[in-house]
């Protein structure tokens, strides 16, 4: 890295299309030693955000931290950044989620970054900063709607509260708070509004584990979980299969779990006539798990309806229940 800036004339802080510069990209495949060379002896400009408003001091707060080596790493960074782009960056939310850096360190779990950050915050005031650690674990951690992030950057989406309208710009993961008990059967709806290059929409038990950083994993990916995909027309269920059905913009989607029959069932614009209707059986392990509803994307927009409105179109049958329903 010394010699291709010092001596080649590399330009460190160019972005991508994404406006992430190469601070962030190393913060986030966790190369500490190539973020401090960049922020302490490169002096690269750390106060520049990405398209979505996060900053370096976002994405050291996010870095992958899960040993204690890596926590120290990120707090010696995250205070390299300050020092260098100074303490306005503790206050900046990012344009998607609205997180500050404190938010983010508590959203992976980062307790010691998070008190440092408070601290900072606090301007030194031992009180006001567990105020504000208090204040970001209620935002960050207690759930306040029927639908969050579950898998990617904090910023990878932006989540409408109330409307269920989802727009990606990274590869991230959309789940339920509550799910489908074992024996039960459930519904949603997820409305094409902007076609997406990677949609994987379907369901999974609680062993599709949480991922607090970046994730090239969806639903459908492992076998906890199971999703179709209209626009690489594939089925995902622990690997690929084919699945003959395209999406368009405008398409609603409606996807249905049966926990008694072990089914997943889905129906394109409220037509369950094949290449849907029936799409995979389900082990006995998930069906006594239970099932969230759960949808993965990239690049696209779409509006979730988990039953807080009227479906456009109706359930495989009449006893099929609406997710928002399941407490």
């Amino acid at each position: 890295m010394r010699v291709l800036v010092q001596e080649c004339g590399a330009d460190a802080s160019i972005a991508n299309k994404k406006g992430d510069t190469p601070v962030m990209v190393a913060l986030e495949n966790g190369h500490w030693d190539t973020a401090s060379c960049l922020v302490t002896e490169l002096e690269v400009d750390v106060r520049t955000c990405n398209h979505a408003g996060a900053s370096c001091l976002h994405y050291a707060a996010v870095a992958p931290s899960k040993t204690e080596q890596a926590q120290d790493q990120a707090i010696k960074v995250a205070g390299g950044i300050m020092e260098r782009g100074g303490t306005e960056l503790l206050s900046q939310a990012d344009f998607h989620s609205g997180l500050t850096p404190l938010d983010c360190a508590i959203y992976v779990g980062n307790e010691a970054l998070a008190r440092m950050l408070a601290a900072g915050m606090g301007s030194g005031d031992d009180s006001a900063a567990s105020d504000l650690l208090d204040q970001a674990r209620q935002r960050v951690l207690e759930p306040h709607a029927p639908l969050a992030l579950f898998r990617g950057l904090p910023w990878a989406l932006k989540l409408g509260p109330d409307s269920g309208v989802v727009e990606f710009s990274a590869f991230s993961t959309v789940r339920s708070t509550h799910s489908c008990p074992p024996g039960g059967k459930g519904y949603y709806e997820v409305e094409i509004l902007g076609l997406d290059s990677a949609p994987q929409y379907g369901f999974a038990t609680a062993g599709f584990e949480r991922v607090l950083f970046h994730s090239i994993y969806g639903v459908g990916d492992d076998e906890h979980s199971w999703a179709v995909d209209g626009a690489r027309q594939l089925k995902w269920q622990n690997g690929q299969e084919p699945y003959a059905c395209t999406w368009k913009e405008g398409d609603v989607v409606g996807l249905a779990c049966d926990l008694h029959q072990r089914q997943v069932l889905v129906s394109v614009n409220g037509s369950f006539a094949a290449p849907n209707g029936l799409v995979c059986e389900l082990p006995p392990e998930a069906a006594e798990a239970g099932l969230f509803a759960t949808f993965t994307g990239s690049t696209g927009k779409v509006r979730c309806n988990l039953g807080e409105a009227a479906f456009k179109h109706a359930p495989p049958s009449a006893d099929f229940t609406a997710f928002v329903h399941f407490q």
